[in-house]
């Protein structure tokens, strides 16, 4: 009987559990996980990026705005950016978690499993680190500059 090339490659990867096989696996396994959260940091970065330009571009038409309608727009994308950080973070911290999972051997790289619902329960929740330290700092800073560029248009406060 014979077997295909891919039921040969299947057999070869699974069928074979000597220390260095598993080894290899593992290091592939993790090399892997290791790349989706490079992915998630570079996503939340780039968001912070996006979200000063924007928020300066608004400011910046603000000032030559006789209304100021542009402050009342600088809110919006602010808490797109917020939650979308949060969100990116949730799923960085996930695959972090994964990662260790794996490379302790309590999941196994026999199928290389990218599944974050399996560790998805030990991590914080998007709303929980939508408010963390780290996130609060920035967008809240960012937060309080709106505002404040916000009463000045508007003249909120008399001074």
């Amino acid at each position: 009987m014979r077997q295909t090339e891919h039921e040969n490659i299947t057999t070869s990867v699974y069928s074979k559990n000597t220390p260095d096989d598993v080894l290899t696996a593992r290091i592939a396994h993790l090399s892997f996980i290791q790349g989706v959260v490079a992915r998630m940091a570079t996503n939340s970065f780039y968001l912070k990026g996006w979200s000063v330009a924007i928020l300066t571009g608004l400011f910046t038409l603000a000032v030559h705005d006789a209304d100021g309608l542009f402050t009342y727009l600088a809110f919006l994308p602010l808490i797109a950016f917020w939650i979308l950080d949060a969100y990116f973070l949730h799923l960085e911290k996930i695959y972090r978690q994964l990662y260790l999972k794996v490379s302790t051997g309590k999941i196994s790289s026999d199928h290389f499993v990218m599944d974050g619902r399996l560790v998805e329960k030990e991590v914080p929740s998007v709303t929980r680190l939508a408010f963390s330290k780290t996130m609060v700092s920035f967008y809240g800073s960012m937060l309080l500059i709106t505002i404040g560029i916000h009463s000045i248009k508007h003249s909120i406060f008399f001074w």
